[in-house]
Formats: C-alpha cells, structure tokens, sequence
C-alpha cells in the first residue's frame, strides 16, 4: 500500500474539469476534420478540414452572430476588412479592402461603377433595358423615352435624331 496514494488520486482530480462544468485554461486542439459539435442532434459544428474552415449551422432555427457594437468579417490575418455591421448604423461591404457599399440613413453610397441587369428604379421612375440595347425610361409604368443603341431618342411620340439637333 502506498501512503501517499490518497493524496496523489486527490491532487489528480482536482486538476480534472469537472463534468458539470468549470473553467477551462488552455487551448483545446482538435485534428483536422474533428469537430467541435453542440446541440443534441449535433445541430451546430465548427471544424477544418484541412483545406478550409467551417461553422455550420444544420439545426432548426436560424444562425445569429451577434455583437455589443460592431460586427467585423475580416481576411485570414485580419489586416483586409471584408463587411463591417454597425448595430443601428451601416453595413459595408469592401472589395481588396476599398469599401465599396455602404447603407446609410437614406439608402445607399457605392464607391465605383454599377452594373445592374434588369429594370433600375428611381421613385415612380424606372429604366429598362432591352435584348436589342434599347433603353426605355418610364414614369409610373408608361414609357416616356426611349434610347437605342444608334442614338436615335424617341420622347413620347416625337422622335429626335441628329438632324433635330
């Protein structure tokens, strides 16, 4: 019999975190493609797989990331910013770091050019391009103007070309 057996399984425990929970002081490692697995139905999951890295939400309900004042999704070593969320405030977007959307009070600035498919609205306005490049500028559903790819513009019923001018 060892007389100091008492205490080492003592001491031993002591160093263990408990099941019911208890502070953790260190890192945990997991391997590559072994998970960090929440929920019953292991509903949540963070993991890498050796070549990316995962959070993936297969539950019920919905995914928040939640943040007392900002919401930052940066580049690998946190020198490019990606989207920036301000809670009550804007949300940005950020191509090779240059903020390029942002939503604002009364709508939305854009840094550089908008390319758009479809119909452009602008209040009862909108602008509509078609399969042959003609534009058509409408107020309130009726065309008012159209633009074709010859320069030729037709206001209401008058058409305008360069001798017009």
């Amino acid at each position: 019999d060892d007389a100091n057996f008492s205490t080492t399984v003592t001491n031993s425990i002591a160093t263990k975190l408990p099941l019911a929970g208890g502070t953790l002081t260190g890192n945990v490692n997991f391997g590559d493609n072994d998970k960090a697995i929440f929920g019953a139905g292991a509903d949540l999951q963070i993991y890498h797989n050796g070549n990316n890295s995962f959070i993936t939400d297969t539950g019920t309900g919905n995914l928040y990331l939640r943040g007392a004042n900002n919401i930052f999704i940066q580049g690998s070593t946190g020198n490019e910013a990606l989207a920036t969320f301000q809670e009550n405030g804007f949300a940005k977007l950020y191509y090779n770091n240059l903020e390029k959307i942002a939503t604002t009070s009364t709508g939305i600035d854009v840094t550089g050019n908008v390319s758009a498919t479809g119909s452009v609205s602008l209040g009862d306005w909108t602008i509509t391009e078609d399969a042959n490049g003609k534009l058509s500028f409408a107020h309130s559903g009726t065309v008012k103007m159209t633009l074709d790819d010859t320069g030729t513009i037709a206001v209401a019923n008058d058409v305008l070309t360069d001798e017009t001018f």
